[in-house]
């Protein structure tokens, strides 16, 4: 099994979260963040959108997901989930999630040797790619608050 390194975030809580309160074009924020992905060739995926009407407010709840194979052993994840819950007269708030990891040894490689192979990794990880393991955690960590960033500016201009 692959070993997840996250680096902003974890599995049950994620690392950053933005709230803004105005009105919230989500047509426009979605246009103006994928290409983003597409620039650092990552996969992007959008895993989940809900929409629920109630009387008063409407709730929409989004998911991304984007994934960058780097090699055959280390892939980078960006997780990011959106919360819209606006007004009927067009004002709410939205609530972004963010997190980011590295997965190592996404392909299992090691796995499918058994015991002697988990023993390798192990190896593996401690004396041969220990280096190259903490750079491509700072790479992720630095891609995903790239991203918060743009995020920040994009929200800054379109929520009035």
């Amino acid at each position: 099994m692959s070993e997840i390194a996250t680096v902003i975030g974890d599995n049950k809580v994620f690392g950053y979260e933005l709230r803004k309160k105005g009105s919230i074009p989500l047509e426009r924020f979605h246009k103006a963040l994928v290409p983003w992905f597409s620039k650092y060739k990552y996969l992007f995926n959008e895993k989940c959108i809900t929409h629920k009407d109630t009387v008063d407010p409407i709730e929409q709840y989004i998911v991304w997901i984007a994934t960058r194979n780097i090699d055959s052993y280390f892939r980078f994840h960006i997780n990011v989930n959106i919360v819209s819950l606006r007004q009927k007269q067009g004002r709410g708030e939205i609530v972004i999630q963010f997190r980011g990891y590295l997965e190592k040894d996404y392909r299992n490689s090691f796995e499918k040797l058994g015991n002697f192979g988990k023993t390798l990794r192990r190896i593996f990880e401690r004396y041969v790619i220990k280096e190259k393991a903490e750079a491509m955690e700072d790479k992720v960590r630095a891609e995903t608050n790239e991203f918060i960033q743009e995020t920040k500016r994009v929200l800054n201009f379109l929520v009035r």
